[in-house]
C-alpha cells in the first residue's frame, strides 16, 4: 500500500509538471503572437521638435489645429476621424467648407487645453507656432501631440503633407494630394517657359486689408516666384509684418495690383476702392491699364496647404491669360 501511495503521488507530480509545461508553452506562444501582431501595427514618427511619437494603431480621433493643417487633414482622411475644426474652416471663403461642416464640432482657431481634453482626441496635430508650454502640458496629461513645421515655400508645404500623411497612416492619400499639386505646378512651369521666350515676366504688388506686403523670402514671395510673377515688394527691405509705404508702391510701378475680395458695403471694400481711386496711383500701370486682380485673401495670404498650388495657378492664370487658362479649385481627397 505504501508503494501504491508513492506511485499515485508520482503520477500527480508528473501530471502537474506536464500541465505546467503546457501552460508555459501556451503563454510563450500567445506572447509571441501578440508581440508580432503589435509590431505589425506599430509605427513611429519624429516631429518638428524631435519628439518621438509611437502609434500601435492609426489615430481615429484627430484634432487638427491651424488653418493649413486643417485643410490638409480634411482632404486626407474621412471627416468621421476628425473630432473638431476651427471656425476658419467653415467660412464662406474656406476651401474645405463643405467637409468642415460635416465635422459638427467647431472650436476657436487655437482651442484651450480644457477644450482639447473634453474632445478626447487620440492625436493632436499642431504647427510649431503653438506655445511650447501648452504642448508640454498636453503631453504630460497623456495626449499625443505631433508638431509640424511651419512651411515657408512650396517645397516645404509638400514636405508637410507627406509628414502628416505618415502620422495619419495615409501615405497613399498624401501621395495623391501631392500629385495633384504637381500637375498644376508643371502646367505653370510650362507657362513660364513660354512667357520668358515671348514676353517676359510681369510685376505685382499685393495688398491685404492692412496694406501692401510681400517681404523677400516670405510665403507670398515664394508664391509669386512659383507663379512666374515678380513680387514688387521683394526689393523694399520689408521685415515680417511690415507694409509698403505709398511712396514705395509708386517707386515699384507694378504691372498689376492684387487686392482682397470683400463683401459689398464693408469697410474692406471701401479700403480697396480708396486704393484704386487714390490720385497718387492713377499714373501707375496697374491702375492706368485697369490691371487689377481681385481674390479672397485665402488664396494668397498665409496659404500653407495643398491649396497653395491652386493659388499659384490662379495668380498665374490671372496675369498670363494667353498662356494659362482659368481653372476651378479642385478637391484633393
Amino acid at each position: 500500500m505504501p508503494q501504491s501511495r508513492i506511485l499515485v503521488k508520482g503520477d500527480l507530480a508528473m501530471k502537474k509538471i506536464a500541465l505546467l509545461m503546457a501552460i508555459l508553452l501556451c503563454i510563450t506562444g500567445c506572447s509571441e503572437e501578440e508581440k508580432i501582431s503589435y509590431n505589425k501595427n506599430l509605427y513611429t514618427v519624429q516631429d518638428r521638435y524631435g519628439t518621438t511619437v509611437t502609434f500601435s494603431v492609426k489615430p481615429v480621433r484627430v484634432l487638427p489645429i491651424s488653418k493649413g493643417i486643417t485643410e490638409i487633414t480634411l482632404d486626407m482622411i474621412d471627416t468621421e476621424r476628425i473630432v473638431a475644426v476651427s471656425d476658419e474652416a467653415t467660412r464662406k471663403t474656406s476651401f474645405v467648407r463643405d467637409k468642415a461642416e460635416k465635422v459638427g464640432i467647431i472650436t476657436s482657431r487655437y482651442p484651450s487645453i480644457e477644450t482639447i481634453l473634453q474632445l478626447k482626441p487620440d492625436l493632436v496635430l499642431v504647427p510649431e507656432t503653438v506655445d511650447a508650454a501648452k504642448i508640454k502640458t498636453l503631453r504630460e496629461m497623456g495626449v499625443k501631440v505631433v508638431v509640424t513645421s511651419a512651411p515657408g515655400n512650396m517645397k516645404e508645404i509638400k514636405n508637410r503633407i507627406s509628414f502628416i500623411a505618415d502620422v495619419l497612416d495615409a501615405k497613399e492619400e498624401g501621395a495623391v494630394m501631392i500629385k495633384k499639386m504637381e500637375a498644376k505646378l508643371d502646367a505653370i512651369a510650362e507657362m513660364k517657359r513660354k512667357v520668358n521666350q515671348e514676353g517676359g515676366q510681369k510685376s505685382l504688388i499685393a495688398f491685404s486689408r492692412n496694406g501692401a506686403f510681400g517681404r523677400e523670402g516670405g510665403l507670398f514671395d515664394d508664391l509669386c516666384r512659383t507663379a512666374g510673377i515678380i513680387n514688387g515688394a521683394a526689393g523694399s527691405g520689408l521685415r515680417k509684418l511690415d507694409h509698403l509705404s505709398k511712396e514705395q508702391v509708386i517707386n515699384v510701378d507694378p504691372d498689376y495690383f492684387l487686392l482682397p475680395k470683400c463683401e459689398s458695403g464693408s469697410s474692406e471694400e471701401k479700403f480697396v476702392e480708396e486704393i484704386l481711386t487714390d490720385p497718387a496711383y492713377q499714373s501707375l500701370k496697374a491702375v492706368r491699364l485697369g490691371q487689377t486682380i481681385i481674390l479672397e485673401e485665402e488664396y494668397y495670404k498665409y496659404n500653407v496647404s495643398q491649396y497653395a498650388a491652386d493659388a499659384a495657378y490662379t495668380l498665374a492664370a490671372a496675369v498670363y491669360r494667353p498662356y494659362l487658362r482659368e481653372v476651378e479649385i479642385s478637391e484633393y481627397h
